[in-house]
């Protein structure tokens, strides 16, 4: 089947090709499908979002407070001061953020995978649909052809007083039944193309539905080829993805109860005649509820995934 041949290539000798198009025709079809699109489109978004993870919000920050004083000795002067600081990332949460930026990556491109073998499998039921709308409408063809012919015979046996009328009737019953059954292949036929150039454009369709090759016996033996299926599925790849994710941020969420210091230089400039101070300014919050909270919650969500 062309779904297992484009899972794995290995599988594909395993599947009858007759009938079916080319991969690398199906693999332009797909290009521009929309689904295959957005897939695309928030493969790159997550891309970004690991990034942004791997990266965390460690930047630094600067703050310049100009004041002015005044005093009934020396007047009014001009002082200032000046901070330059950052958060620094304790040891360990480093690692556990690109642990999750990576597998973000690998949960978007099995998603993308995953997209793109749902949409083969959409243009493989699209295809077969076709062919058996086309095969369908031979036979009723060939069926309408050998009743015409039968209605013929039919006919000279009845002049020469062989055939009674009533039989003749039945013939010609049975010739009308065909005809409408033709139509109706011949409609049910131009829909299934029609829908399946509809949905994949870039397709190219021949004149004529390819001759469908009798399908292959599998091994005897399917236990190895029911586990590689199961290994290739996208979903359960997904699956396990989003749940090993889900362990690194609730690792994430635990070593976030510790809090990352804030560590800086301050520079004072104040006084008539200035003095000039500079000192380490080093600053860490108190973790609370909302931190516990938020360790709990991603925990949880760890247990409801595996």
């Amino acid at each position: 089947m062309l779904a297992i041949a484009l899972a794995f290539p290995a599988a594909a000798a395993l599947a009858a090709t007759d009938g079916l198009p080319p991969v690398e025709v199906v693999r332009l079809a797909l290009q521009g499908h929309p689904q295959l699109l957005a897939a695309r489109a928030e493969r790159e978004a997550s891309g970004y979002g690991a990034e942004a993870v791997q990266r965390g919000p460690y930047e630094f920050e600067a703050s310049v407070t100009p004041q002015r004083r005044r005093t009934d000795i020396d007047g009014r002067f001009n002082e200032w001061e000046a901070q330059l600081g950052r958060s620094v990332r304790l040891p360990g949460k480093a690692r556990l953020d690109r642990q999750i930026a990576s597998q973000m990556r690998e949960v978007a491109d099995r998603t993308q995978h995953g997209a793109q073998l749902a949409v083969g499998e959409s243009l493989l039921e699209g295809w077969m649909q076709w062919l058996d709308a086309e095969q369908a409408l031979q036979l009723m063809l060939a069926q309408q052809q050998l009743l015409a012919r039968e209605r013929e015979a039919a006919r000279q046996m009845h002049e020469k007083g062989a055939l009674s009328t009533l039989d003749l009737d039945l013939i010609d019953a049975d010739l009308a039944s065909a005809k409408a059954r033709l139509i109706g292949a011949k409609a049910a036929a131009a829909q299934t193309r029609q829908r399946l150039r509809h949905q994949f454009p870039q397709l190219p369709l021949p004149e004529r539905a390819p001759a469908v090759a009798e399908p292959q016996a599998l091994p005897t033996d399917t236990t190895g080829l029911s586990m590689q299926l199961l290994e290739s599925s996208a979903a359960l790849a997904v699956a396990r993805g989003k749940a090993a994710e889900q362990s690194l941020l609730a690792d994430r969420a635990r070593a976030n109860r510790r809090p990352d210091p804030t560590v800086g230089v301050r520079w004072l400039r104040e006084g008539r005649d200035p003095e000039n101070a500079l000192g380490v300014v080093i600053s860490v919050p108190f973790s609370g509820g909302y931190r516990r909270a938020q360790a709990q919650h991603e925990s949880a969500r760890e247990a409801a995934l595996h």
